[in-house]
């Protein structure tokens, strides 16, 4: 089933991260919508932990968000995150004036700059909370338009 809102949207941008492109892949096969990756989208550095068991997963996320100045266990900081994935979305937005942009990539740099957007600290309350989520943002006001959506 085609969603005609996909009609508006000039141009995907991508983290270079393997889920992300195949998202992207996806909607630019259905839509024939351009593709560009940008390696600033990617997800927040975890490498230091590698994959951690669900719980403790959380733990370290909510410590991440609850001290954005500090790496926690070896992670990029929320304010190191914060402020690349908020540089790369204004040299996008910047490159395509009154466009529609959609910009797929993860979860915590997503919430990292809607809280940017809010002019709020990082906060977990504005995390996702789950896959599969959307926000709308009008880059020319910097406002963020509608919350996390589930799709």
């Amino acid at each position: 089933m085609k969603l005609s809102f996909w009609n508006e949207i000039s141009i995907i941008y991508s983290s270079p991260e393997k889920k992300a492109i195949q998202t992207a892949e996806l909607i630019s096969r259905e839509y024939g919508i351009k593709i560009f990756t940008r390696d600033n989208l990617s997800e927040v550095d975890r490498s230091s932990t590698g994959f951690m068991e669900y719980g403790k997963y959380l733990d370290v996320v909510r410590n991440f968000y609850k001290h954005p100045k500090e790496s926690i266990q070896g992670w990029e900081s929320a304010a190191v995150a914060s402020k690349r994935i908020f540089k790369d979305i204004a040299q996008i937005m910047s490159k395509h004036k009154n466009k529609s942009i959609v910009v797929i990539g993860h979860g915590a740099t997503g919430t990292l700059l809607a809280c940017s957007l809010l002019n709020k600290e990082p906060d977990f309350a504005e995390d996702t909370q789950g896959t599969g989520r959307y926000m709308i943002i009008d880059w020319n006001k910097r406002q963020l338009v509608q919350k996390w959506l589930k799709y």
